[in-house]
């Protein structure tokens, strides 16, 4: 199962930095992780080969601690792309007609050391 970045600036800041974070909307998992493929588009080519791990859930009332909090290398939201908690919850409501994040998971997707990228 794929996973799409339709958001130009995560998609950027993955391919650059090999390492994204982020925010999938829903109350169930996603049911593959691990090696994968990314794309920008609902039956878009592959850009690159990817491995994603769970990081937290995510609620409404637990937000900004969450993408506050992170790893050796900054917040998570910082790690985004999208530089801001502010900008991330817009960037949400931009892909969700409107909706802003209720309830999703925070993944880590990265470009695997010898994984391909196609972009």
């Amino acid at each position: 199962m794929v996973i799409i970045f339709q958001n130009r600036q995560v998609r950027e800041h993955l391919l650059e930095h090999g390492k994204v974070y982020t925010y999938r909307k829903g109350f169930e998992k996603r049911k593959r992780i691990g090696r994968d493929w990314a794309t920008d588009r609902r039956c878009g080519k592959k850009i690159a080969d990817v491995d994603i791990m769970v990081i937290s859930a995510i609620t409404r009332e637990n937000l900004i601690r969450v993408l506050s909090q992170g790893d050796d290398e900054g917040s998570f939201y910082e790690q985004s792309g999208l530089g801001t908690v502010e900008n991330w919850v817009q960037a949400i409501k931009d892909l969700n007609r409107g909706e802003g994040p209720e309830y999703g998971w925070l993944y880590r997707v990265t470009v695997p050391e010898g994984g391909q990228i196609h972009a």
